[in-house]
């Protein structure tokens, strides 16, 4: 039986933390009961508790880039740098997009900006693993010199950051701040073995998808086209109209010049 001066201990301990740490002890616990399912065999309950457990992870880790976001958001500069990283991203989706649109229709993307629109938000999966390894590779490369100066030696942050002041209130504040960064280092690394694994199928399914969105969406039964007998037909200038056919679920893409009545 547990000792009540072992609870008391317990409850005091569990009294100094914030929401941030309370969230990283509920996850080291959740962590734990996941090695002891492994290790008692108990194979029916494995894949949902660690589902649970990554679900929970994933919580964690974006509670706190969260709060790193909301400082960022304060300054002026960091508005700034978060302004350009969204731009960035948002052509890189778009640009993607357009790939995938001309692969499946062999002519210029901008023929179909309904599309190109909802194809990019797909591309949003593909975009965070690579937001990811960069984050890790930052983290990880520069670790070694911010892990101690910028962690540990308060009087240096005095000095570069003027009107700084160690954060001495909050409980196991350097502590907390390494499994911060541990727990984040090793959420990349993970988001971005996983994409590897699932990202070939996940993008067969995007490029699935894609035709019968072109198809439905931005392409027309009826054209002046007297050529032209099956399919659905979209105009891309110069005389020429891209046809498009379905067999179930399969669809044909084709360049051809229109014959007009």
């Amino acid at each position: 039986m547990i000792d009540k001066n072992t609870i008391n201990k317990i409850a005091a301990f569990n009294s100094k933390l914030d929401i941030p740490q309370k969230i990283i002890r509920n996850l080291i616990i959740a962590v734990a009961i996941c090695f002891l399912i492994d290790f008692l065999g108990l194979d029916s309950l494995r894949k949902s508790f660690f589902i649970l457990t990554l679900i929970y992870w994933s919580f964690s880790v974006f509670h706190g880039l969260i709060s790193i976001y909301k400082k960022v958001y304060q300054t002026t500069l960091g508005k700034g740098v978060l302004i350009l990283g969204s731009t960035l991203c948002l052509n890189l989706a778009l640009c993607l997009s357009g790939v995938v649109i001309n692969d499946i229709t062999s002519v210029s993307p901008t023929n179909f900006p309904h599309s190109l629109i909802f194809i990019s938000a797909a591309m949003i999966p593909l975009i965070v693993p690579l937001g990811m390894i960069l984050l890790f590779a930052v983290i990880f490369v520069s670790a070694p010199i911010w892990g101690w100066l910028f962690v540990y030696d308060d009087k240096l942050k005095k000095f570069l950051i003027p009107g700084y002041e160690p954060n001495q209130q909050r409980f196991l504040h350097k502590t907390t701040l390494i499994i911060q960064i541990l727990s984040l280092i090793t959420y990349c690394a993970f988001i971005f073995q996983f994409a590897r694994i699932t990202g070939d199928d996940y993008i067969s399914y995007i490029i699935s998808k894609s035709q019968g969105m072109i198809y439905t969406l931005e392409m027309f039964d009826k054209s002046p086209c007297i050529n032209i007998k099956v399919g659905k037909v979209s105009f891309i200038g110069d005389a020429n109209v891209l046809v498009a056919t379905k067999d179930n679920d399969k669809y044909s893409f084709k360049v051809m010049q229109c014959e007009i009545k």
